[in-house]
């Protein structure tokens, strides 16, 4: 019997968590793409504490092509036209903003991760509720 889960891979790409800190980016987890041609990031956006009046997070996708954990660390760069941005987004907004990012991984390095960065407009101490999850899919053997 054929089944989804014979076909794809589910990671956690960032871990849900509490952010804060104006425009402080948050690296997600490294993901090693091998055996995948496809992927599709989804996105959690939750609740903002610290009543800021508006608020945002940028979420990109980075690659590289490094072969050990080391060289991977040193080589991240942005890849094109791969982001979601919230900007603006105000209180009554929160935890309704969600969305995906579809990536074509076979032009990629062979890893891949997300990454937050939030942004926020007043408050004291803002801080917002943010995640990410990966599936890779396309997988060149089967069952993954």
């Amino acid at each position: 019997m054929k089944d989804l889960a014979s076909e794809v891979k589910t990671l956690t790409a960032i871990k849900s968590q509490v952010a804060s800190g104006e425009a402080t980016a948050i690296n997600g987890y490294t993901i090693d793409k091998l055996g995948f041609e496809s992927a599709i990031f989804a996105l959690e956006v939750g609740d903002t504490t610290g009543t800021p009046t508006r608020f945002g997070v940028t979420f990109k996708i980075q690659e590289s092509s490094g072969e050990s954990a080391v060289a991977v660390a040193a080589n991240w760069a942005d890849v094109s036209g791969m982001s979601k941005t919230y900007s603006g987004e105000t209180v009554a907004t929160q935890g309704d903003l969600g969305g995906e990012i579809n990536v074509d991984l076979k032009p990629l390095g062979r890893y891949v991760r997300a990454v937050a960065t939030p942004t926020f407009t007043a408050g004291s101490s803002p801080k917002i509720n943010l995640g990410a999850v990966v599936v890779l899919g396309e997988a060149k053997v089967t069952p993954v």
